[in-house]
């Protein structure tokens, strides 16, 4: 087992190039490279059905787009009656370059002439050009401005986006009801640096001998930092048995480390990105037991 005392210096070592230098200002690591979607904000490019859209305060530092349902259980399509009010945006080259970033976000809020009205069902639409589409539901509170955050490692792939809106069902409310859903402050948002947001090893505890991690990573930042890697760290309890950087891509990911030449013996380990580093650090633990060949033996 290789074991390794001076760990401040390996890691200086084993760090990626944007990492090696003096300890940085706590705040630095928080800084998001912001990406205001203010084509979204022009009502002629929404294609609406059963709803219209208006820009409201037009010359403010916020403008609010504002989706306008009057609940028709009659007026829907002649097989539909009780339709799918909706309005759908049709993303176009490079508007569509979504993927770059790691998430979205908007706030949204609803005025409804029913005030006994306690939830208001509203769902999100993105489609790639794959022509898959996610969804998110969403309910907004009336009167309230609530945060939405979309993680854009959950949106299916190709890298491009073409498709973006937002519909209700007709079932969800009273016929006649008059809803209003507002919205504003769109914008895609990138970590200036590398980062795991989530760690996991998976599958059953490994056996003792030939083995490898299975790991689900959900990686942000610049790709070009993900490319040159995270250092990972396994360790025991205080021993360090192994720290090695290995590349890594954006999004959700899978990858396999090989941990053979540990041999490791049964027992509980610890599976750590970006070791030593506590605004950035991840933690997994994975078990060791002892392989059933060995009792056959």
């Amino acid at each position: 087992m290789r074991i390794f005392s001076l760990v401040s210096v390996l890691l200086a070592c084993f760090l990626p190039a944007g990492l090696r230098s003096e300890p940085a200002d706590p705040t630095a690591q928080d800084q998001l490279d912001n990406l205001r979607l203010e084509f979204l904000l022009t009502p002629k490019r929404w294609a609406c059905a059963e709803s219209s859209v208006v820009l409201e305060e037009e010359q403010s530092d916020n403008p609010i787009l504002r989706q306008h349902i009057a609940v028709d259980h009659y007026g829907g399509e002649e097989k539909y009656p009780i339709g799918w009010p909706r309005m759908y945006f049709a993303v176009k080259g490079d508007e569509g370059k979504w993927m770059d970033y790691d998430s979205l976000h908007f706030q949204i809020q609803v005025e409804s002439s029913r005030p006994d009205t306690q939830k208001f069902p509203l769902t999100l639409q993105i489609g790639s050009q794959a022509k898959e589409r996610f969804y998110l539901p969403l309910y907004p509170v009336p009167g309230e401005w609530q945060n939405i955050s979309v993680s854009m490692a959950d949106v299916p792939p190709p890298q491009q986006i073409v498709h973006f809106g937002f519909n209700i069902s007709d079932s969800n409310y009273q016929h006649g009801e008059v809803l209003n859903f507002r919205f504003r402050g769109f914008e895609l948002r990138r970590s200036r640096m590398c980062r795991v947001d989530q760690l996991r090893v998976t599958g059953p505890a490994i056996y003792t001998g030939p083995a490898q991690l299975n790991l689900e990573l959900c990686i942000s930042g610049p790709a070009s930092e993900a490319a040159r890697g995270v250092p990972f760290q396994i360790s025991q309890g205080s021993t360090i048995l192994r720290l090695e950087t290995l590349p890594v891509v954006r999004g959700r990911t899978s990858m396999t480390m090989d941990v053979s030449e540990l041999h490791l013996a049964p027992g509980s380990y610890t599976l750590t990105a970006f070791p030593g580093l506590p605004e950035l650090q991840q933690d997994a633990t994975f078990t060791v037991v002892k392989s059933p060949w060995e009792n056959q033996q």
